[in-house]
């Protein structure tokens, strides 16, 4: 992506490809055996103005199963979803625009006030999905989102952050642990039961300090090392 943009994103997917969004709203994504010899080459599949909008945040791989390599990008007003293995078959090189589409496009929930006043679409600053088929996004309005891939549908809000939501990850499955925690502008870390959607704890990572909000199987209490998960 050399000239094209700063990089602010890259993953790699379950199959090994490698993906990066820029400040230009592109996506490039490299196969397993052209990644490993991208320093030296620009062969691999651009989507170019993936999201038209801006940069792209965030990238992340939802896992539903059954269904074909999904990838997941974020940015200032949309979260696309993409057929990663049609992009790598489509056979479009780095300096052509792609033709293809995204298989849906979803956008964060807008806050109402008064006077019929609606706030504007929080940019997707992180992304990350849980083993029921649910994918979260880190949004600019200081909430987390869990969205249902299957009907894509917003299906719950996780508020409590004071400002942005700028990152947001799962604890390992094989942590057995139920816990979502979401970094934010505002200083702190929040754990979340995805169980319940209910908030479990607050952590502020400078003092130290840690304030426990619900127990549950898979967060330690207070004093436990931090909030990590536990086991199963």
């Amino acid at each position: 992506m050399s000239g094209s943009g700063g990089v602010l994103s890259s993953a790699f997917g379950p199959s090994g490809a490698l993906v990066c969004g820029n400040t230009e709203g592109d996506i490039a994504v490299w196969p397993t055996h052209k990644a490993q010899k991208a320093a030296n080459s620009q062969s691999g599949y651009r989507i170019k103005g993936a999201h038209p909008g801006g940069p792209i945040y965030a990238i992340s791989f939802p896992d539903e199963k059954g269904k074909p390599e999904l990838l997941a990008t974020g940015g200032d007003e949309e979260i696309r979803l993409w057929n990663l293995k049609a992009v790598i078959q489509g056979g479009n090189s780095s300096s052509s625009p792609s033709p293809h589409k995204p298989l849906c496009i979803l956008r964060n929930p807008q806050k109402k006030g008064t006077r019929q006043f609606t706030s504007p679409v929080a940019e997707t600053n992180g992304l990350v999905s849980t083993r029921d088929g649910t994918m979260y996004a880190a949004s600019g309005d200081g909430n987390v989102y869990g969205w249902d891939l299957s009907t894509q549908k917003c299906v719950c809000t996780l508020s409590g952050h004071e400002d942005t939501v700028y990152c947001v990850t799962t604890a390992p499955a094989s942590a057995g642990s139920s816990l979502l925690c979401s970094g934010s502008e505002d200083g702190t870390v929040r754990g979340w039961d995805v169980r319940t959607h209910k908030e479990a704890f607050v952590l502020n990572p400078l003092t130290g300090k840690e304030m426990v909000k619900n127990n549950h199987s898979g967060v330690s209490s207070k004093g436990g090392g931090g909030g990590g998960g536990g086991g199963g």
